[in-house]
């Protein structure tokens, strides 16, 4: 089992690090623009697998890893956020604001590399404030593909009669989307679900599977 874990895990690392050079090539040649089918092809296939988009293909996730990696090594410690940029009203603000620029580019003709900006602005905000804050409150992608999301057909679950509320899989989730039941037990949220699998291998009684 463990060893099965640790292949995902490696399958993952290659999978992320091949559409952040696709990410970085695309950049390069100017075609950033590109980078939105593969950002659409994901909200799509949510419905059936989830948010894998934000876990395995994203590139601002995979710099994310590299960026927790080194504060863990050097004992950096980020900012949670401020109460009231937590509130899920920002994260639709955010994408009402990405469509507004998107419209207004489209009838002016002049070309803005959205994508870039928003890659920026969260790897910027990310040395500053713990991985999550992105993930669960500012992304403006993060609101399609919730909705998607939220309705896939495949998703890990906690096992609740398994669980012993040990709490590990909170640390490990970027995305907060282990929430508590009323018994005490963890529940993950569909809709907030990476699918990052971090969770799979640190639960110590093996509780968290695919439905």
């Amino acid at each position: 089992m463990l060893k099965k874990l640790l292949e995902k895990q490696n399958l993952r690392l290659i999978v992320e690090l091949f559409f952040l050079f696709l990410f970085g090539f695309l950049a390069f040649q100017d075609r950033i623009q590109l980078w939105l089918v593969f950002l659409v092809l994901g909200i799509i296939l949510a419905l059936g697998w989830g948010r894998f988009f934000c876990g395995w293909l994203c590139p601002m996730a995979t710099v994310f890893r590299g960026i927790n990696w080194l504060y863990k090594k050097l004992s950096i410690k980020r900012f949670r956020g401020s109460a009231l940029l937590r509130k899920p009203w920002i994260r639709w603000l955010a994408f009402l604001v990405l469509l507004g620029i998107m419209i207004i580019s489209r009838q002016t003709g002049r070309e803005i590399n959205l994508v870039l900006y928003i890659f920026a602005l969260g790897i910027f905000l990310t040395l500053l404030f713990q991985e999550s804050f992105w993930h669960r409150y500012l992304c403006p992608f993060g609101v399609p593909l919730s909705f998607t999301g939220g309705r896939t057909r495949n998703y890990l679950l906690v096992d609740e009669e398994n669980c012993t509320n040990c709490g590990l899989c909170d640390r490990v989730c970027p995305g907060e989307a282990i929430s508590h039941t009323e018994e005490g037990k963890r529940k993950i949220i569909k809709k907030e679900c990476l699918v990052c699998m971090n969770c799979l291998p640190i639960c110590p009684v093996k509780a968290i599977d695919w439905n």
